[in-house]
């Protein structure tokens, strides 16, 4: 009786809220609302309010409500449903801010009547997407807690084992103040089952006292610190005579989200109990929190550790309780995340992600306060995330890689596309230049600078290989290779194309096994390499080196090779260019293979790109070692095969002209020079040329003169019907028909895509009356 009167003396004591503190509570409170009047004006707004929308009080308050709704029908809705005398919960709608943006809220409302009037409308709202943010927040930790709890079932097991058969009744019930779980001893003092409270709310199982515990609850959940009190149990419709010590802590994720509250109620009778049962949860608990990717620090209000607990220690090199005693200042102060400590300290709650000292860990620092509110330390909660970190690293690698593949993708693109318009061009340039020289006497004064308009097409037409090796579009023919019988029988043209300066010198292993290779594109690819070193001596003497061998390459070298990224490890053969000219710097050796990037202001930035290129194709890649002053060395590493390397074929015996003059050749491509030069070659050889723009105008020609076309010249690219399609056609109409495929492509690339076509011979583009001639032979005989 002492007790209780002690109590209600107390609270005669508590003074009533008064006015002025009531309108500053709603003034400064978290909740962001408002109110209306019966037409609909805004006649008051807290901060929280004016802070959701960025509004000051005279641009808000006064104004009309669908002034700020994206959509004013929503408006005119809320005020009709409060004027009906409704209240609203949960409407949805979207509220203009400040500077533009929408945003997603929900609103509660309600109207104040008096005497059968609206005097004015109570609003409350809440941002959706930022507390949708928080459920999927939420479930992320939930997700990472379920991980965790799996890693250590048995422990949990045992714990709850444990809990269920103490002596104390433990209970956690959520937000919404339903029960998630509880053992026995709590469901017993409330004289119901277990299974009877889960999904319930107290005042729903409870005999009495169910609706001020859930106040109590929700107070706690409010203010976030612990009560402790002493009932009785016929508070609870129990008389039993016991006595109950209840605590009641608010429960938080590590971000600091609330997620519930738990309680203990706690027999006093069986206090030494109790006792020895909470130490053996705490001897769990303790288990649990070592096997955890955790550190746990409880620090006081001058920094010293007073406990230093979790498995995650150990990527700190450090072991439980070792730092205790120690100043967080002196641990730690040389890290600018310390900061967050003293703002802890200071009172407030801090989330954030710091290195330390190579481990990255995810922290929330939250201060502990005594009774009256007096922050005394804080509680640190540190979870290792170093694997995530690395993780991420590795996404941000993958997708720079991966931007780098679509920016080379589209070059590939665009250089298909130029070189083939190229080879249209320069098929006419080339076919006319020819013509005119063969018709030409060899005096006549204008040979020279025809002469000279030849070479240039021969070196545009280089070029455009260049560009179709550099965006890989160029195939190679493979076949098994002798790496020195290669580099030797070009050794001549090598020496040529030094000066007399620069000196060559070889260092060939002997018994290589041999490769697969392309003889002109890797003859392309060596005197690239070979005129790069000579540009990188200048004219200085200098000496360049021509060294072969083998190797056994790890995936991790090749990974370090250009183009080696995803090739197998294995054997492989390398051929070396090595100079002692003026090297590179790393980040030139960055970006070497970029096409269009050159160091000469004269270059064309493909050469390198284009070896490279051509060394995919070769499966192989290129590996650089530069230093600048010291030279370079060019390794092109090629996987070794066991294939034998085929002896030199035997030249081809002259084969006399098959054709009678006057013989029809239908010359189809879309574009009109490549069909003028084609027609003027073959009237020089005494051929009749019919011409087509497109497929559809072929199979109309062949169609009028089925009988006297001995000869299609197809090109294999063009707009609309394509030239696989026209060649089908063209045989559905005379199935016999004799096509040669004329393109840009390489003949291994035609015959990949007319499988089941089978030509009757291939022109490359650019081409002249010399290969003209020899096609006819071929297609004709």
């Amino acid at each position: 009786m002492d007790d209780r009167a002690s109590s209600n003396r107390h609270l005669q004591t508590l003074a009533p809220l008064s006015v002025n503190d009531a309108g500053d509570f709603l003034e400064n409170g978290n909740q962001p609302m408002f109110c209306l009047s019966p037409l609909g004006r805004i006649v008051w707004a807290n901060k929280a309010e004016l802070a959701l929308l960025g509004y000051p009080a005279e641009e808000y308050i006064g104004h009309h409500i669908s002034e700020f709704h994206a959509d004013t029908r929503k408006a005119d809705d809320l005020m009709s449903t409060l004027a009906a005398g409704e209240e609203v919960r949960e409407f949805n709608c979207q509220l203009r801010a400040r500077d533009g943006a929408l945003l997603h809220v929900a609103v509660n409302a309600s109207g104040l009547w008096r005497e059968g009037k609206l005097v004015h409308c109570r609003v409350f709202t809440h941002e959706i997407g930022r507390q949708r943010r928080m459920e999927i927040e939420l479930r992320d930790r939930a997700g990472q807690l379920e991980q965790l709890l799996t890693q250590n079932e048995a422990l949990l097991a045992q714990l709850s084992c444990l809990l269920d058969t103490a002596p104390v009744g433990i209970a956690f019930v959520d937000t919404q103040m339903r029960y998630v779980c509880l053992n026995a001893a709590m469901a017993s003092l409330h004289g119901a089952p277990v299974e009877a409270h889960v999904g319930r709310m107290p005042h729903e199982v409870m005999r009495s006292g169910g609706e001020e515990a859930e106040e109590r609850y929700r107070r706690v959940l409010k203010s976030g610190q612990p009560e402790i009190s002493v009932q009785d149990s016929e508070l609870w419709g129990r008389k039993t005579g016991q006595r109950l010590a209840c605590s009641y802590y608010p429960v938080s994720s590590p971000e600091g989200d609330a997620l519930g509250v738990g309680v203990v109620a706690t027999d006093l009778t069986g206090h030494m109990n109790m006792l020895a049962a909470l130490r053996e949860a705490q001897d769990s608990l303790h288990k649990v929190i070592n096997n955890a990717p955790l550190v746990l620090w409880v620090i006081d209000k001058d920094g010293k550790v007073l406990v230093s607990e979790g498995k995650a220690l150990e990527a700190l090199k450090l072991s439980p309780g070792q730092v205790v005693g120690q100043s967080a200042y002196d641990l730690f102060g040389h890290l600018p995340a310390i900061q967050n400590l003293r703002k802890a300290l200071e009172g407030e709650t801090v989330h954030f992600t710091a290195n330390v000292d190579g481990p990255w860990f995810d922290v929330h620092i939250s201060p502990t306060r005594d009774d009256n509110g007096v922050v005394t330390g804080a509680f640190v909660v540190g979870v290792d995330i170093t694997q995530l970190k690395q993780a991420e690293t590795h996404q941000r690698e993958l997708e720079g890689a991966f931007t780098q593949v679509r920016r080379l993708e589209g070059l590939r693109v665009m250089a298909s596309g130029i070189g083939h318009d190229l080879n249209n061009l320069l098929t006419a340039i080339a076919g006319n230049t020819r013509l005119a020289l063969m018709r030409l006497p060899p005096t006549a004064v204008a040979r020279y600078n025809i002469e000279q308009i030849d070479a240039a097409a021969k070196r545009a037409s280089d070029l455009t290989r260049e560009m179709l090796a550099c965006a890989g579009g160029t195939k190679s023919e493979l076949q098994p290779l002798d790496i020195n019988e290669f580099v030797n029988s070009m050794a001549e043209v090598l020496d040529l194309s030094l000066g007399s300066k620069i000196g060559m010198r070889k260092d060939f292993a002997p018994m290589l096994p041999a490769i697969r290779g392309d003889v002109g594109q890797l003859g392309r690819v060596v005197m690239g390499l070979i005129s790069n070193a000579a540009d990188a001596i200048g004219g200085e003497m200098g000496t360049i080196t021509l060294a072969t061998g083998r190797l056994e390459a790890t995936r991790e070298y090749l990974s370090k090779c250009a183009g080696g990224e995803k090739l197998p490890a294995g054997e492989y053969v390398y051929l070396d260019v090595i100079d002692n000219g003026s090297g590179m710097d790393e980040a030139t050796q960055a970006r070497l293979f970029l096409p269009f990037f050159s160091t000469k202001r004269s270059g064309a930035g493909l050469s390198l790109a284009a070896a490279l290129g051509r060394m995919r194709a070769h499966n192989g890649a290129i590996m650089v070692q530069s230093t600048p002053g010291k030279g370079s060395i060019f390794r092109l590493l090629f996987p070794a095969t066991d294939a034998a390397v085929p002896e030199a074929p035997a030249p081809p015996p002259e084969v006399s002209v098959p054709w009678q003059a006057g013989q029809t050749v239908l010359v189809v491509d879309d574009d009109e020079a490549v069909r003028n030069v084609a027609k003027m070659i073959l009237e020089e050889f005494k051929l009749t040329p019919l011409l087509a723009e497109s497929g559809q105008r072929a199979l109309e020609v062949l169609r009028e003169n089925r009988d006297t076309i001995s000869l299609v010249i197809l090109d294999l690219t063009m707009p609309g019907m394509s030239g696989e399609e026209t060649l089908q056609e063209l045989r559905k109409i005379k199935p016999d028909i004799k096509v040669v495929i004329s393109t840009g492509y390489t003949e291994r690339e035609v015959g990949a895509r007319l499988s089941n076509q089978r030509p009757a011979g291939f022109l490359p583009k650019p081409y002249g009356p010399a290969q003209m001639r020899d096609i006819l032979i071929q297609a004709l005989t």
